[in-house]
C-alpha cells in the first residue's frame, strides 16, 4: 500500500457538485486513484461509485444544455443514426469507466493485478435515454473476482429481470443469498454463462 499521487492542479479539486463535464472526470480520476488504493490495502471490500447523478446534469463548460436535456430534445442525425452531442457525452462516460478500470489494472497484486481480484459491475440506469426504457438495460461486469468468472462474454438478458446481475454478483462474492429484488425483479436466476 502507498499513497497515490497528489492530484493535478497543486491539489486542489474541482467542486464536489461541479456538472462541467472536464471538472468531474478530473475529480473521478483522484476518487478513482483513492479507492482503488483503498481496496489494494484492504480497508474496504465494498463500494459504490456514481459518476453521473441520476438526471445526467453534465454539461460542457460555457453551455447550458445538460446531458439529459439533449438526450431527450436532440434530434437524430439521419446520417449517422445518432443524437451527436449526447453520444459524446455517452462516449465521455464511458472513457471515465475506462479510466477507471485502468487503475485498478495498474495496481500489482501478487502474480497480477487489483483488477484479476474484484468484481465491479457497471450500468446504465435506461436503455434509451430519450424515453427512459428500461428495455435492454447494459450492463458490465469488469475484473475476474479471483477467477470466479469468464470475461470477454456478451449474454443478452431475453427481457429478464435486470436483478439477476446482482444477485449473480452477490454470489459470485459469496453472499449466502438465494433471490433477490422485489415484486415483478424478484429473481431466483443467476447468470450462469460467466460462472467457472
Amino acid at each position: 500500500c502507498r499513497v497515490p499521487e497528489a492530484p493535478r492542479g497543486g491539489g486542489e479539486l474541482a467542486s464536489s457538485n461541479s456538472v462541467e463535464i472536464e471538472q468531474v472526470i478530473e475529480t473521478h480520476e483522484t476518487f478513482a486513484r483513492m479507492l482503488a488504493m483503498a481496496v489494494a490495502c484492504n480497508q474496504t471490500k465494498v463500494f459504490n461509485l456514481v459518476f453521473n447523478d441520476s438526471l445526467s446534469s453534465l454539461r460542457k463548460a460555457g453551455e447550458s444544455l445538460t446531458h439529459h436535456s439533449l438526450s431527450h430534445e436532440e434530434r437524430v442525425d439521419p446520417e449517422l443514426g445518432l443524437q451527436p452531442q449526447t453520444s459524446w457525452f455517452n462516449t465521455r462516460c464511458m472513457e471515465a469507466l475506462t479510466l477507471f478500470i485502468d487503475i485498478f489494472g495498474s495496481i500489482r497484486e501478487g502474480d497480477g493485478t487489483l483488477l484479476d481480484n474484484v468484481l465491479i459491475l457497471a450500468a446504465s440506469e435506461t436503455g434509451d435515454a430519450r424515453t427512459h426504457s428500461i428495455d435492454e438495460v447494459p450492463f458490465m461486469t469488469v475484473g475476474h473476482a479471483g477467477g470466479a468468472i469468464k470475461t470477454g462474454l456478451y449474454v443478452r438478458g431475453n427481457a429478464d429481470p435486470t436483478t439477476r446481475v446482482g444477485l449473480t454478483a452477490m454470489q459470485i462474492m459469496g453472499v449466502s443469498v438465494s433471490k433477490w429484488g422485489t415484486r415483478s425483479l424478484e429473481t431466483s436466476k443467476t447468470i450462469t454463462d460467466i460462472l467457472v
